[in-house]
């Protein structure tokens, strides 16, 4: 009987690994019924950067009442572990038509949660339920592999479950070897690119490759060309599918006899033949896509203390807080003392101590304006945003990929806290080491923001997020469909720009198909102007892969920024605007300070 049980349990579990697709779990609330998905890797925390994918699936019962359904992880009483900052909560709320189902995704960050991720709470029409609702693994990687830093992390691999495709002969007989695998769930796809923004690398194989879903095509070439590395191991050619994403694949490069490297936006794209059989040393063609993984995790790797950041890219004076202290301390011993002794000694002297019923009030009123006249004065009143961005718009595709940091300061709380897009990947700058530093070292991660995040209407970021006088930064990706572009004519003998990139553009640089470049300046947003050749300059061909395989990419971008055309190809334009269009503004009502906004956009 008790092996019966064993089995049974066991049994169980195993299906609950298994990855099925069938929605087999949830819990009924009357009318509604209610399941959670989750990735198995990442939703607690196992990657060091990107976001976690969880999904919710809501059937309503009802022929006539819609339902409004919250989940909100984590539950309450679990447990919190080792992180930056502190994810107090994570929310999504959905709308359930009468007799229908709705499904929605929602994404974790890269920050500790106040709970594992095992259960949610649930609210339906603003009701909490009794019963939690557990969260399943996905079952959306096939095999996975963790190559280890010094303490266990370091950079994660999805790759198909097909055996020719597995990672285990490109890694062979090297090291860092994988510190985790995970084959017991099947492999499937997604159909949005944050979903894979903690991955460092994708092996697919090319049969697979040629049969995803036009959806699932284009959230791995936006993972791509945010930074990702794809290898499409096979013999034979991609699908026209996939050559009508991009029928330019730029800076082909030959990295052996049956492999080719792309340059696709900030990202790389291998076809190479797979690796069947173990070798005792790594081909030059797998080794270049194991290079190409850590190159993906480097920007990563080192996460600044707010002070640190601050320095990194300034969106506030720095605070001498023991400056400030001690301004205070005497403002508080002013006011003791004029309150207290003085006040009591001028009224005996003038024997009208009656006054001091009201004299103590006034005295009292006056130190509370002088203590905000003080923060007025030393700490300011106004709240900051300042932005260093570098957007690549492939205009065909009407597809724009921006990196960068963004960087807020408030001289008050700000509860409603920070309002992004749901395409945009936030990574906190709250740490002072490398992410593979373990809590075991006895360091402190930085100072302990506690927030929330909910994804009902977009990305906000609420509660204490935001802090008094204390600068917040985030390193920022994100790629999205948007209608901007900059449109080239010929027209009476001159080659003329339209600009439509939302914002004045300071400078423009193109180069056409021959190599040749041409410049203008100064074109107001919908403006019309005339090309200039300039016969002294020529095109770099230096790659975005090196401005985004960086720890700094503040400095990158003013890299780019000072030399533009270095970054340029053939039928490429670039263009700095003097508004950012491309990074949401996020903090409401804050002033923008003096920020970087570059665009490097392919004409069709």
């Amino acid at each position: 009987m008790r092996f019966a049980r064993v089995l049974c349990a066991a049994t169980l579990f195993g299906y609950a690994l298994s990855g099925s697709a069938s929605y087999p779990f949830g819990q009924n609330y009357g009318d509604i019924s209610i399941e959670v998905r989750r990735s198995l890797i990442g939703a607690s925390g196992s990657k060091i950067h990107g976001y976690a994918a969880l999904r919710i699936k809501a059937s309503n019962r009802s022929p006539d009442k819609a339902h409004r359904v919250e989940i909100r992880f984590p539950s309450e009483g679990a447990n919190s572990f080792w992180g930056p900052g502190r994810l107090k909560s994570l929310s999504k709320t959905i709308e359930v038509a009468p007799d229908s189902t709705a499904e929605a995704y929602f994404y974790k960050p890269w920050i500790r949660l106040d709970g594992r991720g095992e259960e949610a709470i649930v609210y339906i029409d603003g009701k909490k339920q009794a019963q939690n609702v557990h969260a399943f693994g996905t079952g959306l990687h096939g095999a996975s592999g963790s190559f280890g830093g010094p303490f266990g992390g370091g950079s994660w691999v999805y790759s198909s479950a097909e055996p020719t495709v597995s990672f285990g002969a490109i890694r062979k007989s090297s090291f860092p070897v994988p510190s985790k695998i995970n084959t017991r769930t099947r492999h499937s796809f997604d159909s949005t690119w944050l979903a894979y923004s903690g991955y460092d690398g994708i092996i697919l194989s090319l049969s697979e490759a040629n049969t995803l879903s036009a959806d699932e095509r284009a959230a791995l070439w936006e993972y791509v060309k945010a930074g990702g590395s794809l290898a499409v191991m096979g013999l034979g050619q991609l699908s026209d599918d996939w050559a009508r994403l991009d029928s330019r694949l730029a800076n082909r490069e030959l990295v052996s006899d049956s492999s080719e490297r792309y340059e696709i936006g900030f990202g790389l794209l291998f076809l190479s033949e797979p690796p069947f059989f173990p070798t005792s040393s790594r081909p030059p063609a797998h080794t270049a896509i194991y290079d190409s993984w850590l190159e993906t995790q480097e920007p990563w790797l080192l996460i600044y203390t707010a002070a640190g950041a601050n320095k990194v890219f300034p969106v506030a004076k720095p605070v001498d807080t023991m400056a400030s202290l001690r301004r205070m301390f005497f403002l508080a011993l002013l006011f003791a003392a004029v309150i207290g002794p003085l006040n009591i000694a001028v009224l005996r002297r003038k024997k009208q101590m009656m006054r001091l019923y009201w004299t103590a009030p006034a005295i009292s009123l006056t130190a509370c304006l002088l203590f905000v006249l003080y923060f007025a004065v030393f700490e300011g009143v106004s709240k900051y945003t300042r932005v260093a961005s570098l957007t690549m718009i492939d205009q065909e595709l009407r597809l724009a990929t921006t990196i960068g940091w963004i960087g807020f300061y408030s001289p008050t709380a700000h509860p409603d806290g920070l309002l992004f897009d749901e395409v945009t990947e936030l990574t906190l700058q709250e740490e002072g080491l490398p992410r593979f530093s373990p809590p075991a070292m006895g360091t402190t991660v930085g100072m302990d923001r506690v927030g929330s995040v909910d994804w009902t209407d977009g990305q906000r970021w609420s509660g204490g997020w935001i802090q008094p006088r204390i600068p917040l930064h985030f390193k920022l990706r994100k790629s999205e469909s948007r209608p901007e572009r900059m449109d080239l004519k010929k027209e009476d003998g001159a080659l003329k720009v339209v600009n439509r990139l939302g914002s004045r553009v300071k400078s423009l640089w193109y180069a056409d198909h021959d190599g040749k470049v041409y410049q203008a300046a100064d074109i107001s947003n919908g403006s019309e102007s005339v090309l200039t050749e300039t016969n002294d300059v020529k095109i770099g061909l230096k790659k975005l892969r090196d401005v985004y395989a960086s720890q700094d990419w503040v400095a990158k971008i003013e890299a780019v920024k000072a030399s533009p055309v270095a970054y340029l190809q053939p039928g490429q334009y670039f263009a700095e605007l003097e508004e950012n269009a491309f990074v949401e503004k996020a903090l409401k009502g804050a002033k923008m300070k003096p920020s970087t906004c570059l665009v490097l956009g392919i004409l069709e």
